[in-house]
């Protein structure tokens, strides 16, 4: 059995013990997540969640970030965000007839070091005009360009310039980037009240 389905049944389970409790998480009240949370204390710590996928986490760990510990969530996304990036950097290209992001990944595989550094650095081009035009979505991915040194010299700075430019266009990811840089102190200076808030709304 897969570990989604293994969150899933749990969910499930603690919906079960606690019928007054609404099917839909976007409909729980402050008192329904603690409620869940109290009933699957045990459970919790048995799932193992590095084992699902980001998509996964996104859309089925995500509506229910409220009945994981504080330490918890904060490991899990930080895990999620920052493999996302490192492991594989999103190439765009945009359609001049839609005028939309096609995204794509560049990989390693069966590619000279040469002709993936000349890809990154096309990447970053096309992440950088997009970014011009408003797109919320490139200029996150700039950002993350910026972190990791992906196409790009590395510049904290800048990357946390672009992760608070994407977070107040409404971006959900560059919301928690954006937590975790001043949590960390990643290109402004350290800020725990700050990350906490920005987890808070995120």
């Amino acid at each position: 059995m897969k570990e989604i389905q293994v969150w899933e049944y749990v969910i499930k389970w603690g919906l079960a013990q606690n019928p007054g409790l609404p099917s839909d998480p976007t409909n729980f009240s402050k008192d329904d997540f603690n409620t869940l949370k109290n009933t699957l204390q045990q459970c919790i710590p048995f799932i193992r969640f590095h084992n699902l996928n980001s998509i996964e986490f996104s859309k089925k760990v995500l509506p229910y970030k409220k009945i994981l510990s504080k330490e918890l969530y904060k490991e899990l996304l930080n895990h999620f965000l920052e493999n996302d990036i490192k492991e594989s950097l999103p190439r765009i290209s945009i359609s001049k007839q839609k005028s939309t992001l096609d995204i794509t990944k560049v990989t390693n595989s069966d590619k000279e070091s040469q002709e993936v550094e000349k890809n990154l650095e096309e990447a970053f081009k096309r992440y950088k005009k997009a970014a011009e035009d408003g797109n919320e979505v490139a200029v996150y991915n700039l950002a993350g360009c910026y972190k990791y040194g992906k196409g790009v010299e590395k510049d904290e700075i800048k990357a946390f310039e672009y992760y608070k430019k994407s977070a107040d266009q409404g971006y959900l990811n560059a919301q928690f980037e954006l937590g975790y840089c001043y949590d960390s102190g990643i290109g402004t200076k350290t800020n725990k009240t700050k990350a906490f808030e920005i987890y808070k709304i995120a």
